[in-house]
């Protein structure tokens, strides 16, 4: 189903629907002008370009990054310009391509989740012993200054595994 255009008369009630934030002094009277000046480029635009359409994309074009067109070697013959959060959807013979992408995304992303929600490892009795033996007895191996001594965190390692047994 196509979208089509808003009228003025729409866009100004649209425009008129978002609440008033009440301030006081020159903040509330920066916002009354934003809506004012809002407003008038409704009531300014002759042919509507202001308004939602629906873009028809007549040949097959590829998306690039408006702050990266400096980097083409020669002008495009078409461009257009795509707003930050537009969806273009495909519409005519390949939609059942489309169709097919949208399904495959969303398995890929399933599987992902699927993988990612492993459950977590469980430490047992003797990891526990270790890791609280490992720091209990810590200190003895390190210097003032918080560094390990000559071969410290090997010897400490060892007490802590024999104290384990």
């Amino acid at each position: 189903m196509a979208k089509r255009k808003r009228t003025k008369e729409e866009a100004l009630e649209r425009l008129m629907s978002v609440p008033n934030v009440p301030l006081k002094g020159k903040l509330g009277q920066i916002n009354k002008a934003a809506r004012l000046g809002a407003a008038g480029l409704i009531m300014l635009d002759p042919f509507n370009f202001l308004a939602d359409d629906v873009l028809t994309i007549p040949i097959p074009m590829i998306a690039i990054p408006a702050h990266e067109s400096h980097l083409l070697s020669s002008s495009p013959s078409m461009q257009i310009y795509i707003r930050a959060g537009e969806t273009i959807v495909p519409t005519g013979g390949d939609v059942q391509d489309y169709a097919e992408g949208v399904a495959e995304g969303q398995a890929l992303e399933a599987s992902i989740v699927a993988e990612n929600s492993k459950p977590k490892k469980k430490k047992t009795a003797r990891q526990r012993a270790y890791s609280k033996n490992f720091k209990k007895i810590a200190p003895r191996y390190k210097n003032k200054n918080g560094k390990w001594k000559k071969d410290g965190f090997k010897r400490c390692v060892k007490e802590a595994h024999r104290m384990c047994n």
